[in-house]
């Protein structure tokens, strides 16, 4: 049986998947001005807003917008969006910081998952047998995020250590860094050793896996270890993970509606206008909701021309609000937890993606 690098092409991987995440560990190292103590006005605006926001928005097209996999999983899609919300009111309204430490947690298990994911789809495409190995890369990709993590948690230098509003992640003790940094170092150098044995016995190496932890390692180490600097974290973790995510639902949703006429295929039309109306729907989604955000946490008020900062609510009316808003990008980490299986549950997902008579400019 044949084997395969690339999720979608070695020009589509390179392009969407590595470039995003190395050409922002060059931005950071390059240039100073990306490596201020905090999260600038810009920044937040640019990367958390329309990067990060816009790709949470993205799955919309992949569940709610998409007419087979509402007929598929319709109660799903129906049930978790209140289900979770009633459970994020209640814990916001008996404790808020608990609320964002939770939902803080829930992002970052995102993440990281993503990357996981992604490198499960590498080792499928490569056939790589169930075994050590295997094992092996699990525990590379692992480390080369949660050793980064845990730094930026348990030492007490980090000038900027939350990911929505401080305090939303707890101080870990700083006597966990030492242990900890042994096994990152422990797991990457035998992750690199396998794959230069594999080479010098002359095997088959699984290149878009091996792209994708390096860039994966890079991303983290330097954007939360290296620099003591919440843009320079932001940046490179945010733009490695977003822009991906916005590719490979665009490739999914052009190789299915190529042949089908109206919106959808407009918005996934593979030219200017078409990607234009694909990223600005989804940024303007992303305002909006940043935009409702802003009415009771007050931090964000320039990026909407002070007009939120006029507007007082009542407590029980912001931890409405604010759990309300937390609904769209809950559901987003929730349901990538389904819709990107390569099991019966995705029937579309092998063709649409990885095979290659389905391609539209990869």
């Amino acid at each position: 049986m044949s084997t395969r690098d690339w999720i979608v092409s070695e020009r589509f991987d390179a392009a969407f998947i590595f470039a995003p995440a190395l050409l922002s560990v060059a931005a950071v190292l390059g240039f100073a001005a990306l490596r201020p103590a905090g999260l600038p006005l810009w920044g937040w605006i640019t990367i958390v807003m329309f990067v990060d926001g816009a790709h949470s928005w993205a799955i919309l097209h992949r569940t709610y917008l998409d007419p087979d996999e509402w007929s598929r999983r319709k109660t799903l899609f129906l049930c978790f969006p209140p289900a979770y919300w009633l459970c994020a009111f209640i814990v916001y309204s008996m404790d808020a910081l608990v609320f964002w430490r939770l939902f803080a947690a829930f992002a970052y298990y995102h993440v990281i998952r993503q990357q996981y994911g992604f490198m499960r789809y590498y080792q499928s495409l490569h056939r790589e047998p169930p075994g050590w190995s295997r094992l092996l890369d699990s525990a590379a990709i692992y480390a080369a995020m949660l050793y980064p993590l845990l730094f930026r948690y348990a030492d007490p230098s980090r000038s900027w250590a939350f990911v929505f509003m401080p305090g939303d992640m707890i101080r870990l003790p700083a006597e966990l860094l030492a242990p900890a940094r042994a096994l990152y170092q422990l797991t990457l150098t035998a992750f690199a050793a396998r794959q230069a044995w594999l080479l010098a016995r002359g095997r088959p190496v699984n290149r878009g896996k091996i792209f994708l932890i390096v860039s994966t390692s890079l991303t983290w180490y330097v954007g939360i270890v290296h620099f003591n600097s919440g843009l320079a974290g932001v940046l490179a973790i945010t733009i490695a993970h977003g822009l991906p995510y916005l590719a490979l639902i665009w490739i999914f949703s052009a190789r299915k509606w190529s042949r089908q006429e109206g919106r959808p295929r407009r918005m996934f039309a593979p030219d200017a206008p078409g990607v234009a109306l694909y990223l600005g729907f989804l940024c303007a989604l992303a305002y909006g909701l940043e935009f409702l955000r802003e009415i009771p946490l007050h931090i964000h008020g320039e990026a909407f021309f002070g007009i939120t900062d006029r507007i007082s609510i009542p407590p029980g009316a912001a931890a409405f609000l604010v759990t309300l808003t937390s609904v769209p990008p809950a559901t987003h980490y929730f349901l990538d937890a389904f819709i990107w299986r390569l099991d019966a549950s995705n029937p579309d997902l092998k063709r649409l993606i990885f095979d290659a008579d389905s391609r539209v400019n990869s």
